[in-house]
Formats: C-alpha cells, sequence, structure tokens
C-alpha cells in the first residue's frame, strides 16, 4: 500500500488518520508511515508497541526512536534511540527524560509536538531547521514524524518517532 492509497481510504474511513506530511518528504518518513498505517488497518486500532516488530522494518532502525509518556508526571523518556540518531546527536540518550535533555522542551516544536500526539492520539510530523547555536554537533535539520503507540485500553503510551538529520555538509542520518 502507498501512501496515495492510504489518503484515499482515509476519505472513506473516518478512523484511519491521514498523513500528516506532504508528497516532498524523506522516503524514510513514507516507508514508517505505510508500515504504521498497514499495522492500523490490520488490527482494526492504533498500533500498540507489542505490534511493531523491528525485523519489518530494519533500514528505519538507525533513525528511529521511541519515547515512553508518564502520564503521572507528565514527562517523556527515552526508552530506546537508534544508532543513526545517537550518531547525529554525539549522545545516546536512552534513558534520559526529554525534559533533561531540552531544559526548554515544552516550549519547542518537539515539545509541543509530542504532546499533541499523547492529547489527540494522532501521528504529527515536521520539519526543524536547527540554529547553530542549538546544538554542538552539525545538525542543520531534522524531519520528524512520530507516531502514537497505545496501551490495551487505547491511550497513548509510547510516542514512535523516525528523524531524519540534515549535516551542515549536506549529508543525512
Amino acid at each position: 500500500m502507498t501512501t496515495a492509497d492510504v489518503r484515499d481510504l482515509a476519505v472513506d474511513s473516518p478512523s484511519l488518520p491521514s498523513p500528516p506530511f506532504p508528497a516532498a518528504r524523506h522516503w524514510k518518513v513514507a516507508a514508517l508511515w505505510d508500515y504504521w498505517i498497514g499495522v492500523y488497518r490490520n488490527t482494526g486500532r492504533r498500533p500498540t508497541r507489542a505490534d511493531i516488530d523491528p525485523v519489518d522494518i530494519p533500514k528505519l532502525l538507525p533513525n528511529l526512536w521511541l519515547a515512553d509518556w508518564e502520564c503521572a508526571s507528565g514527562r517523556f523518556r527515552y526508552r530506546l534511540v537508534g544508532t543513526g540518531v545517537t550518531k547525529a546527536r554525539n549522545i545516546d540518550a536512552t534513558g534520559l527524560y526529554l525534559d533533561a535533555d531540552f531544559p526548554d522542551l515544552a516550549q519547542t516544536a518537539l515539545g509541543r509536538s509530542l504532546e499533541g500526539v499523547v492529547r489527540e492520539a494522532m501521528p504529527a510530523w515536521s520539519i526543524t531547521k536547527v540554529p547553530k547555536s542549538h546544538t554542538p554537533n552539525e545538525i542543520t535539520r531534522v524531519e520528524r514524524l512520530s507516531l502514537p503507540l497505545c496501551d490495551g485500553e487505547g491511550n497513548v503510551a509510547m510516542v514512535l518517532n523516525l528523524s531524519v538529520c540534515t549535516m551542515r555538509d549536506g549529508t543525512t542520518i
């Protein structure tokens, strides 16, 4: 199934979300969307963590990061961070709270996006230009797809993210 097929399905089925990104996006974004929406269609509900099998998406693994949503504290914690994201950021943030990694998280596009995914249980996509002062490494742009993963009751428990980082030399990780 292609992204265009999903757009057509979304018109016929109000329960299926439409792709939150334009046609001009990184191929990895489209690939993760196609995988996630396929799981959604096959199960008839938003995917859970148990529905996602890394074996099915090996080329995406370096760009994936998973954030647990801790409802009681209202905080996100990195459950895992792919090797590509770790390389681009020069830090393995696995186990850290996002607000420890980004002290002003609630004021950032990332923080607002993640909170929206949890609140609405809907996907989010963005491209963010990174000012040099905000990163000690060479990232200039991040394209990110964030997808809700729900618990058994349908509440968002995690956010599955794919980040494609563009470096100062024009390469992507």
